[in-house]
């Protein structure tokens, strides 16, 4: 067990009952359990006098000094403050516990610390100079620290007037957040070089939609591309132990060690299935497909993922997802009674494969897929036995948590942006811009072939999943200059392999400004008080096959690199 002073104790004590602190009612609803009403000040001498005797390794009685209520309730919250410092360290309590002022202040004593302790002028060096840097990554570890504080208090699970995939504290820190974003985009706009103009609330609320009509879109395409090299579909899904669910409902039989993290979970499942990807690999054994990562009702991950492989590989990647996912001692060899891992066979006699993870991908997206929803899984009508109604909870669980929650398995290296590319131009040519693109025959095609809802033939014309032909698409990189002199690279188009001309490139002449005023870099957004945004990154080269054009969009000539500031 953590080694617990008095002052660190009596720290988180001060933490968790502040009047302004959300955890506050939380703390007595938890409390309430011992019997009586919680009263702060009644039981607050017998709470001291409970926790210094208990850290000590006194015997801890009643004297008398306060009613048998009172004296139960403090004892009540002393083994609370046991078992949450037993779990965090007080800095991460304090940090949930202090709101956006406890990320001021101490990203101001980190930046005050590093520039009175200059290092050798590096760009890690340099980010540590800046505010914003670390306003940035406190408000990612106060996320973090609050999803870990709400577990151990056991405030997510879905029972007994608890809150599902989120707690309270972080569906309203990310109603707020949405809050801000949408105020902001009110009073803005887009604007390009031509005078077009859209409205960045727009885009905003659109960008859901766009988002789930790209992967609905590829995941259809990569099912006809398997299907027509007769792969076998098989639906996994993966379990961490007990070890890391709160399961506030399990009671005392819970087994949820409060030393890991909500990011530790997330740490834990990641690598269990890429240790699967890796054993697989290792014995020669090719898969295809994709992952959505989701929560149960208290907030732990799980893995959902469509595998395409070969029908006589099924068993074999069967016993190398049990081997990263074992059953409990308790396991009777069913099939039926497997929890850690489940394994379906896909008949596609009965549905396409996509259909069975369309509910996963729609509840990790929220409304974007209502639609497709209705469409394919016409089967499956309770919409709740999925999470579906909950959508606030999910948004909020995916914003507490961060990190990827789809992804593919077995495809070319950006093929998802060069999907997303080639989409929207089908999409221009849908609605009468039949002369935007005028490139190179192979990209021609793959468009034409979207346009007519042709996923598959699409997917297969780009050569994004490995087989017998290499890819015919890559994509243009430009090489910039970040505001702390790192060099990296961002796609900025797409191109047809080999070749001299076709490229189909982003407009970047698109600019955020706010309404009836001056234009601004695009990549400026809503922030906080105090969070400043860095100098403008500057490009510095372009890779790509040489001298490529099309549509009136040309890449230009690779310009010299830029003197480093």
């Amino acid at each position: 067990m953590t080694t617990i002073t008095l002052t660190t104790a009596l720290d988180l004590y001060a933490c968790l009952t502040n009047l302004a602190s959300p955890w506050r009612n939380h703390v007595h609803n938890r409390v309430s359990e011992a019997g009586g009403e919680p009263d702060m000040d009644a039981w607050h001498s017998d709470f001291l006098i409970h926790l210094e005797r208990r850290l000590n390794g006194t015997a801890v009685t009643s004297d008398g000094e306060g009613a048998e209520t009172e004296w139960n309730t403090a004892l009540a919250v002393a083994t609370l403050v046991e078992v949450v410092l037993e779990g965090m360290s007080s800095r991460d309590v304090r940090l949930a516990c202090g709101g956006e002022d406890a990320v001021q202040v101490q990203a101001g004593v980190l930046v005050d610390f590093h520039r009175l302790n200059p290092k050798p002028n590096t760009p890690e060096a340099r980010r540590q100079r800046e505010r914003s840097h670390w306003v940035r990554r406190l408000r990612r570890e106060q996320r973090q620290a609050v999803a870990h504080l709400s577990a151990i208090l056991g405030l997510v699970g879905g029972h007994g007037g608890q809150r599902r995939y989120a707690s309270q504290i972080a569906r309203d820190e990310h109603a707020a957040g949405m809050e801000r974003c949408i105020a902001w985009a009110r009073k803005h706009e887009m604007t390009n070089g031509t005078g077009s103009k859209i409205p960045l609330e727009e885009l905003l609320l659109a960008g859901p939609r766009k988002r789930f009509a790209t992967l609905y879109t590829l995941t259809v395409a990569l099912d006809d591309v398997m299907l027509a090299r007769g792969m076998a579909a098989m639906m996994v899904t993966m379990t961490l132990p007990p070890e890391y669910h709160p399961s506030p409902a399990a009671a005392g039989t819970s087994k949820y060690d409060v030393r890991l993290s909500p990011d530790a979970a997330v740490t834990e499942l990641s690598r269990r299935f890429k240790k699967v990807r890796e054993k697989l690999h290792r014995h020669g054994i090719r898969i295809f497909g994709y992952w959505v990562r989701e929560p149960h009702k208290d907030g732990t991950p799980h893995l959902h993922a469509l595998i395409y492989a070969k029908p006589e590989e099924m068993a074999r990647i069967d016993g190398f997802v049990q081997r990263q996912f074992p059953e409990p001692d308790s396991w009777d060899g069913s099939e039926k009674t497997r929890v850690a891992s489940t394994v379906v066979t896909i008949d596609r006699s009965k549905g396409k494969a996509t259909t069975y993870m369309m509910k996963y991908l729609v509840k990790t997206l929220g409304t974007a897929g209502d639609g497709v929803l209705a469409a394919d899984q016409a089967t499956d009508g309770d919409s709740d036995k999925h999470g579906l109604a909950d959508r606030d909870g999910i948004a909020a669980w995916r914003a507490e948590r961060g990190g990827k929650t789809f992804g593919l398995i077995g495809l070319a290296q950006g093929v998802r942006g060069q999907w997303k590319m080639l989409a929207g131009q089908a999409s221009l040519e849908r609605v009468g811009n039949v002369d935007a693109f005028n490139g190179h025959p192979r990209l021609v095609e793959i468009i034409a072939a979207m346009k007519e809802k042709r996923w598959g033939d699409a997917l297969d014309m780009m050569g994004s999943v490995p087989g017998d032909e290499p890819p015919t698409v890559e994509t243009v990189t430009e090489v910039c200059i970040s505001a702390y002199g790192e060099e990296r690279k961002r796609p900025v188009g797409i191109a047809a392999v080999g070749s001299e001309d076709g490229a189909l490139l982003r407009d970047r002449t698109w600019k955020i400004r706010p309404l009836g005023e001056g234009g601004m870099d695009a990549s400026s957004g809503p922030r906080k008080e105090g969070d400043h945004s860095s100098a403008e990154v500057i490009p510095l080269a372009v890779e790509r096959p040489a001298a490529v054009s099309g549509g009136g969009l040309a890449i230009p000539e690779r310009a010299a690199a830029a003197p480093a500031t």
